[in-house]
């Protein structure tokens, strides 16, 4: 015996329609996955530009340091410096597979010489001081990153074991201290550059 089928009433109706023209709500995945758990870190929610600039790129550092973005056809060679580097050539080394330790110029001269002594035997590591720098120290790999108030904070370490030549590193296997740039007025400002293309 067939069954019978009730009508629908307009609430069922109403509810059938509001289904089907809703339109579904889809949430765009991370670009940048942590691959860790450091306490206080921070991951780029926007996918970073990597295109090569000859010009300064707005970055305000007094505001912030930048996790990756638009830099320099050159690269500042990874070591230890007492003098400014542009944002521009810093990008690029951490393009590179780099670890960039921003720090603010005022910090004791014995948390100073702590942080450029781990470049001593670490080819992948930029250390530079950035004059009223948001943080006492900032840490970048591409596109994360973590701050500190001292040269002693054990995360330094962590971060730059998993993020130096990590997964994040959009180019893999270049070279960061070879071939890059080490005048210090040059890398002062991309518009100090004589010219050319680099990597």
């Amino acid at each position: 015996m067939a069954k019978k089928f009730k009508p629908l009433t307009l609430t069922s109706l109403a509810l059938v329609l509001t289904a089907l023209l809703t339109p579904s709500i889809s949430f765009a995945a991370a670009p940048y996955p942590a691959y860790s758990n450091i306490p206080g870190l921070k991951v780029a929610q926007v996918t970073l530009a990597r295109t090569h600039i000859l010009t300064p790129g707005g970055y305000d550092l007094t505001k912030a340091i930048p996790m990756g973005g638009a830099h320099n056809p050159h690269w500042a060679a990874c070591q230890g410096y007492t003098t400014y580097v542009a944002p521009e050539y810093a990008i690029h080394s951490m393009e590179h597979g780099a670890v960039w330790i921003a720090y603010d110029p005022k910090l004791s001269s014995k948390a100073i010489n702590s942080l450029l002594a781990l470049t001593i035997k670490n080819t992948v590591l930029l250390v530079t001081p950035v004059p009223h720098a948001p943080n006492p120290i900032t840490v970048t790999a591409w596109a994360h990153q973590i701050t500190a108030t001292s040269a002693n904070d054990p995360r330094i370490a962590q971060f730059i074991k998993i993020y130096q030549l990590g997964p994040q590193t959009p180019e893999l296997g270049v070279p960061c201290r070879q071939g890059g740039v080490t005048d210090p007025k040059i890398l002062q400002s991309p518009k100090n550059f004589p010219g050319g293309m680099g990597m």
